[in-house]
Order: C-alpha cells, then sequence, then structure tokens
C-alpha cells in the first residue's frame, strides 16, 4: 500500500507533532496492508485526524474485526470515549454485515422467510442465532404438530389450531397502537407469548405452513390476515365464479376467527375502498419482510429511536430495490 496524500499528512500531523508510538509503528507498517492489532490500538488516539483514518481502515477489514473489538469491551479498562468509539464501530461492522446478508437473501432464489426474519431481528438481537430461532419455531411446531392431521377438514384443522394457539398455548395479541417493539419481534414473541395482530399472524402462518397447511399471510387493508388457500380447489366445484383461491380467511386480530370473501368485500364497501386484487392474494415473502420492518418502524417512531429508524428505513429501501 502506497502513502497517499491524506496518509502523509496524518503522518506529519501526528508522528512530528504529537510522536505517538503507537502511530510511528502503523505508519511503519503501511506500506503492508495493516494488521487489525495495529489499528485497534489507535482507536483511542487523541488526534481526530488519526483515529478518523483508522476507523475507516477497521471499517474495510469488515467483520473479521468484531471479535476483537468485543474483546477490547469485555476484558479491557477502558476511557468513557475509548467505550464509545469501540461501540460505534461495532455498530457499523454490524449493521453492514446485517446489510449484506439482507442482499444475499433478496437475491436468491429461495427466499426462506423464518431467515428472512432472523437477519432483521439481529440488528437490535445480535446474539440471536439462526438455530436459536429454529428451536423456538420447532418447539411449536411439535405441539401443533400433535393436535392436527391431514384428514382433517381446513375448518377443522384452523378451530384446533386456533385452540391450540389462543387456548393452550397462551397466545395473547396486544393492540398495535399499544405495542412495543418488543411485540413486533418474532422472537420474543415466541418467548413472552405477547404480540400484535401481525406478528402473531405471521407465527401462527410459519408454523402452518411448516406443518404443510396452506395457511399464508395477506396485506388486507387495516388489519393483517391470513388466507387458507384453496389447494384441492375446491371452490371451483361448488363455485365457479368464485373466489378460487382461497377457501377463507382468519383474522389473527381476533384469535383467529373465520371469515368469507364476502365479509371481506362488505368491510371494503363500508369504507369506500375498491376490492382490489392484493387485498385477497398472499404476499410474497419480501413483502412479508417490509411489513415486518414497517410496524418495526411504527413503533420506534414512538420511542424516538432515530438511529434504528434510519437502519430499517435502510433494510427496507434494500429490499425493495432488489425484490
Amino acid at each position: 500500500m502506497e502513502f497517499s496524500v491524506f496518509n502523509i499528512a496524518i503522518f506529519k500531523s501526528c508522528f512530528y507533532l504529537q510522536k505517538s508510538r503507537d502511530f510511528q509503528i502503523y505508519i511503519c507498517t503501511m506500506r503492508r496492508a495493516p494488521s487489525i492489532d495495529a489499528l485497534i490500538k489507535l482507536i483511542d488516539d487523541p488526534d481526530q485526524l488519526v483515529y478518523e483514518h483508522v476507523r475507516a481502515e477497521i471499517l474495510r477489514t469488515g467483520t473479521t474485526a468484531l471479535p476483537k473489538l468485543h474483546d477490547i469491551l469485555d476484558f479491557e479498562k477502558l476511557s468513557a470515549e475509548h467505550v464509545e468509539r469501540v461501540q460505534s464501530l461495532v455498530r457499523e461492522l454490524h449493521f453492514a454485515a446485517i446489510m449484506e446478508q439482507l442482499e444475499t437473501w433478496c437475491l436468491s432464489s429461495e427466499k426462506d422467510l423464518l431467515k428472512g426474519i432472523h437477519i432483521i431481528t439481529t440488528l437490535q438481537f445480535p446474539d440471536l442465532t439462526w438455530d436459536q430461532l429454529s428451536v423456538q419455531i420447532n418447539a411449536f411446531e411439535r405441539r401443533i404438530w400433535l393436535e392436527v392431521n391431514r384428514r382433517m377438514t381446513a375448518f377443522e384443522v384452523v378451530q384446533r389450531m386456533n385452540a391450540m394457539w389462543y387456548n393452550n398455548i397462551g397466545l395473547v395479541v396486544q393492540n398495535t397502537q399499544l405495542a412495543t417493539p418488543y411485540h413486533t419481534f418474532l422472537n420474543s414473541v415466541m418467548e413472552d407469548m405477547v404480540g400484535t395482530p401481525f406478528s402473531t399472524g405471521l407465527l401462527y402462518s410459519i408454523v402452518a405452513q411448516r406443518l404443510n397447511f396452506p395457511i399464508y399471510g395477506v396485506n388486507f387493508p387495516g388489519q393483517f390476515v391470513l388466507a387458507y388457500i384453496d389447494e384441492y380447489r375446491i371452490h371451483k366445484l361448488i363455485e365457479p365464479l368464485g373466489t378460487g383461491g382461497v377457501l377463507f380467511y382468519l383474522l389473527p386480530a381476533d384469535q383467529g376467527k373465520v371469515c368469507i370473501k364476502k365479509q371481506m368485500d362488505e368491510f371494503l364497501l363500508q369504507r369506500r375502498m375498491p376490492a382490489v386484487r392484493e387485498y385477497f392474494e398472499p404476499c410474497s415473502h419480501s413483502s412479508l419482510l417490509i411489513l415486518y420492518l414497517d410496524e418495526l418502524i411504527q413503533v420506534y417512531k414512538r420511542y424516538d429511536r432515530e438511529e434504528l429508524l434510519l437502519a430499517y428505513e435502510q433494510m427496507k429501501t434494500k429490499i425493495l430495490e432488489l425484490a
């Protein structure tokens, strides 16, 4: 690596004026790629120019710097300013990694919904592993699996699932306007059994799909609903001009109450809204992640968390660009 004009300016200001020994060592190694250890030693340098240069170099190294930064926070005595600088670097590196993972998810053909949720959730829960989230989901999947089977009718399946979720397991639906962020994060919902209509509906549908029951999320105006897909095309037999694609809908806000399309049409008619096709059809996984982010954004607006709002807005923009 050759000296740049910027490097020489820092060299002069810090080597000659401040005579920082760590910086002297660092400058002497700049013809080679600087080591993470050498960079980390300079994080607390009092010269802002030095720090900005070191910060840029550390960010360029990527997530490989994270373990050493965490070690500094855990095992070394630091000044308040030093702690803030290290924590700021950790946050930036962590967010950059999340954005890379989200881009990979968007460009994948699979677009596994739970994996997408996990990527977004790790912004607030950086220690939450994929295995931990999977274990949580698997526990509910086993409990529901014991109570339902493919010999049941669709209505019987939903009746049994509703009884399990809302009576046996004790899932509680919280009004979105009163919700905290923890009522939206899926891992928190599974721990506390309290969530918004969207997060509880998302949990309901993910578990149902893992058990091969065709229950999917629908972005209906004013509320998130679930659709039980007409996989055997029963409606085409009994109602040739009917909906065809969906047997019935479930309302997570009302403990999985079942309703039909006619009732949904009446809801729109009362509000003078057109019966647009996408109001009745399942969302793509990309759209569900956007709804997940939208709910987090709305919740955090009430808490004035500007940094988190900006991060979630950037995630939403990334999905919209690549979806």
